[in-house]
């Protein structure tokens, strides 16, 4: 901040300019500009000026996860930095809080989470979340068995069955 302001290439000689210069941010690089400032015809020494143009840093790791219908979920990680998550792969306003999926609906699930390092922010990577519909009960095929006969297997019809004693708990 000051008067009379020259912007120079070089700590000393050259020509200064009062145009500021400009800045490309296509790559990430470091430059360093000089400035002067005139006062009563008197001018300062430079200045130096360091501009630091940081690398975009890449996405945080993520993994998808899948859980049952009605299961208890946890909140959702990723590995990486100042991390925002985001409901849509672009726009809307990013949380610090992971979010904790709703096992209530079956589906696929998408969330979205980005990484800030050096004061930019990564590009959003995705978590598919799936939620997998709880089956159907298996088909409780009822027999009547006459007292001091040999009795059979019990039989359900249905997949990878498990068999307990009482209707909800135990093992």
């Amino acid at each position: 901040i000051g008067s009379n302001i020259l912007w120079y290439n070089d700590s000393t000689g050259g020509t200064g300019s009062s145009t500021p210069p400009s800045v490309s941010t296509s790559t990430a690089m470091t430059d360093t500009f000089y400035v002067s400032q005139t006062v009563n015809t008197c001018e300062s020494k430079r200045a130096m000026l360091i501009v630091v143009v940081n690398a975009i840093p890449a996405p945080p790791q993520t993994n998808d996860t899948s859980y049952c219908q009605y299961a208890n979920t946890t909140a959702l990680t990723a590995t990486g930095s100042n991390l925002l998550w985001y409901t849509a792969p672009t726009g809307g306003t990013g949380s610090a809080t992971a979010p904790v999926p709703s096992a209530v609906n079956p589906g696929v699930f998408k969330y979205y989470v980005s990484q800030t390092v050096n004061g930019c922010e990564s590009l959003r990577d995705s978590i598919a979340v799936t939620i997998y519909a709880q089956p159907q009960p298996p088909v409780g095929n009822d027999d009547s068995i006459c007292q001091y006969s040999v009795a059979g297997p019990i039989s359900a019809t249905g997949v990878n069955l498990r068999w307990y004693s009482i209707p909800v708990g135990g093992t």
